[in-house]
């Protein structure tokens, strides 16, 4: 069965192929959120203030979203046929 994603409409299958996208996306992310709370947690003891992000973390969660949205809007700019052994593009 084959099944045609048109461009600019959005199916099932391109929302279920953004989201196995953003959790690939997420492990860098939480990789880094981790290491900085690791680290603050290291220098002075235990505090509510070590899991405040600081700007690189901020900085890598704003890619995170960018990343996300681009993903989004290439998928719903493209058109895109699947098959049932996986995606083919036009």
């Amino acid at each position: 069965m084959i099944v045609v994603s048109k461009r600019f409409q959005v199916r099932k299958e391109d929302l279920q192929k953004v989201g196995k996208n953003a959790l690939i996306f997420f492990a860098p992310l939480a990789v880094i959120y981790l290491s900085f709370v690791a680290t603050e947690i290291e220098k002075d003891g235990f505090t509510w203030e070590d899991f405040r992000p600081n700007l690189v973390v901020l900085g890598a969660m704003i890619l995170y979203v960018i990343n996300v949205l681009l993903d989004f809007f290439r998928k719903w700019a493209s058109e895109t046929r699947y098959t049932s052994y996986g995606k083919e593009n036009k």
